[in-house]
């Protein structure tokens, strides 16, 4: 909507006349500024918040929570049997965090990055807005390019949801990766 307005204030009606091969300058700026947000705004649905499996009359159900795009709105809940499901990658745990250091390594890891998440705005101002765009830039550079995202497409479904890799894993998964490494 902005590069629609922005196109036309500086090409069909500008205030001041400007040369052609500015306003063809303009009208491509405005077009790739206008795919660039569809692209981005139509990456942000279908992504996967949270996976549990849970047996159910001994039956194996996942119970999958789809985020919204909107925050406020409560999370789309989809229970399935595993067999319905297929991922398109492996999500595994690295090596180094299935030892006890690098478990605990991990864990400090996060610990601090929830520390400095959870410390006012006001106390480390610098430090707190250079993270915020750093943050914002790699996110966007991730939704653009999909990086670190696993497919998964579900059984009757037409949309592809998407995973972060990148996610923090719960203990249980440690545990399950565990188990898996040690039968093998």
């Amino acid at each position: 909507m902005y590069a629609g307005y922005n196109f036309y204030t500086s090409s069909i009606d500008p205030v001041l006349k400007i040369q052609w091969w500015q306003e063809l300058l303009f009208g491509g700026i405005c077009f790739v500024m206008a795919i660039m947000g569809t692209v981005f705004f139509r990456r942000g649905f279908g992504l996967i918040s949270q996976i549990n499996a849970a047996n159910l009359n001994g039956k194996t159900q996942l119970s999958i929570k789809v985020r919204r795009m909107l925050p406020f709105m409560k999370q789309r809940e989809l229970t399935l049997a595993p067999s319905e499901l297929s991922i398109s990658q492996k999500v595994t745990v690295s090596e180094t965090e299935l030892t006890k250091a690098g478990w605990s390594e991990s864990q400090q890891r996060f610990a601090r990055q929830r520390a400095l998440d959870n410390t006012p705005f006001l106390k480390m101002p610098v430090q707190k807005t250079s993270l915020a765009i750093f943050r914002a830039f790699s996110n966007a550079r991730r939704l653009f390019t999909q990086e670190h995202f696993v497919y998964v497409n579900i059984k009757g479904q037409k949309s592809t949801l998407r995973l972060d890799a990148l996610g923090s894993f719960s203990p249980e998964f440690h545990m399950l990766q565990k188990a898996v490494v040690e039968v093998v």
